[in-house]
C-alpha cells in the first residue's frame, strides 16, 4: 500500500491544496473518472464538429485533470490558478511527466478578472472551481456578484462564438442527487444548458479509498463499493454549457 503524507483528520480542502498538493493529485485528484468519460463529454461542449480549437483557457486548473484534456483538444493551453503549489505538480505532472508542450501555466485569481486581453480564446473550461468562489463568499451577501463576476472574465477572453464549460459536482451516487441550491440557479438564469455525466472514483487499495472518502467525502463511505477489481465511489458531475453570445450574467 502506498503511504500519503496526508493529516489522519478531515481538514479543510484549501489546505490540502495548499500543503500536500502531490498526494492530492494520487490518492483523489488521478483517482476521478475511472471509466475516462470526461474527455469526450468536455471535447464536444467546448469545440463541437471543429474537433479542435486554437486556445483554451482552464480556469481553476489545479492540478491539471482538465488541463491535459484541453492540450489534446487546442493547439495552446493557458492553465491559470491561484495556487502556485497546484501549478507547480501540474507542471511535473502533465508538463513534465506527460510531456504535454503547448501549455502555458499562469498564476492568478480566477475569481477574478483573468490576465488576458479580450477574445483570446475560442474556450473557457472550469472544473469545479466556480462553486469554489461561491463556497468562500457564502457568509457575504455578494456572493453572486462575485461568481457573476467569474463568469463575466471567462466571457470576456472568447473569441466570437467561444464556448464556457463549467463542471460541477452532482453529487455522489448513481444519479445526481443535487439541483436545486442558489449557485445552479444561477447557471440556468445565465442560459447554460446543461447535461451530466458519471465521474466515478476508483482506487485499487480499499485503505486508500476510505482515507480519500474520509478526508474529503465525509460521510460517503456507505457509497462504496467493489468493481472490476477496484473500490468504486459513483459520483455525478454536471456539465454547464454556452457560448459568448447565449450566456447573460446580469444581476438580476
Amino acid at each position: 500500500m502506498r503511504r500519503y503524507r496526508l493529516p489522519a483528520q478531515k481538514v479543510p480542502h484549501r489546505t490540502v491544496y495548499e500543503r500536500y498538493p502531490g498526494e492530492y493529485q494520487q490518492l483523489i485528484g488521478a483517482r476521478q473518472d475511472r471509466r475516462r468519460l470526461l474527455p469526450d463529454a468536455l471535447r464536444r461542449r467546448a469545440v463541437g464538429e471543429r474537433g479542435r480549437c486554437a486556445v483554451a483557457v482552464d480556469v481553476g486548473a489545479g492540478t491539471g485533470k482538465l488541463t491535459a484534456v484541453c492540450a489534446a483538444m487546442a493547439d495552446f493551453v493557458l492553465a491559470c490558478d491561484s495556487s502556485p503549489t497546484m501549478l507547480q505538480v501540474l507542471q511535473q505532472t502533465v508538463i513534465g511527466a506527460q510531456k504535454v508542450g503547448n501549455v502555458d501555466c499562469v498564476l492568478c485569481d480566477v475569481s477574478q478578472q483573468l490576465p488576458f486581453r479580450p477574445g483570446v480564446a475560442d474556450a473557457a473550461v472550469a472544473g469545479w472551481c466556480v462553486s469554489e468562489v461561491k463556497a468562500k463568499n457564502f457568509v457575504r451577501d455578494d456572493w453572486a456578484l462575485l461568481v457573476r463576476t467569474s463568469l463575466l472574465s471567462m466571457q470576456r477572453v472568447l473569441v466570437a462564438s467561444g464556448s464556457v464549460v463549467l463542471l460541477e459536482t452532482l453529487g455522489f451516487g448513481e444519479e445526481p442527487r443535487r439541483s436545486g441550491s442558489h449557485f445552479y440557479k444561477l447557471l440556468v438564469d445565465g442560459h447554460f444548458e446543461q447535461d451530466w455525466l458519471r465521474t466515478d472514483y476508483g482506487w485499487e487499495d480499499h485503505a486508500d479509498a476510505l482515507r480519500a472518502i474520509k478526508l474529503f467525502f465525509h460521510g460517503n463511505e456507505n457509497l462504496l463499493l467493489e468493481q472490476d477489481g477496484q473500490w468504486v465511489l459513483p459520483e455525478c458531475t454536471g456539465v454547464w454549457y454556452g457560448t459568448k453570445e447565449t450566456l447573460c450574467f446580469s444581476d438580476h
